[in-house]
């Protein structure tokens, strides 16, 4: 179910809201080797999980969710960009958390190896 306001205008499925990584940085050998394995699950995840899917991979925690009313094609694609956002603009981040109009994606590692900042 979407909620809409009348008279204002609709943002695409692809705009992109909100995106947000920690300032706390990840600075452990392989964690972008983890970090890549854990968010290719999420777009094969959301599209097995009716458009859900939470998982986590070696000490990174991912999760992804599209609107629900798509087919398995189309849950993919729409966590595609949240997935490559957080992939290229907060990869050494320890969180992310990325919102379109349509899908969020949201990773975190929870090992706290490697850690520095706050």
């Amino acid at each position: 179910m979407r909620y809409e306001v009348v008279g204002f205008q609709q943002a695409p499925p692809t705009k992109l809201l909100y995106k947000k990584c920690s300032s706390g940085r990840v600075d452990g050998s392989g964690f972008d080797e983890r970090l890549e394995a854990a968010l290719s699950l999420v777009p094969k995840g959301v599209s097995n999980g009716k458009g859900y899917y939470a998982g986590a991979y070696q000490g990174v925690y991912v999760l992804g969710q599209c609107e629900g009313d798509l087919g398995g094609g189309e849950r993919v694609n729409c966590v595609k960009n949240a997935v490559e956002i957080g992939r290229s603009e907060c990869r050494n981040s320890v969180s992310s958390h990325v919102f379109f109009f349509s899908s969020v994606m949201f990773f975190r590692s929870v090992d706290g190896g490697g850690l520095s900042g706050g």
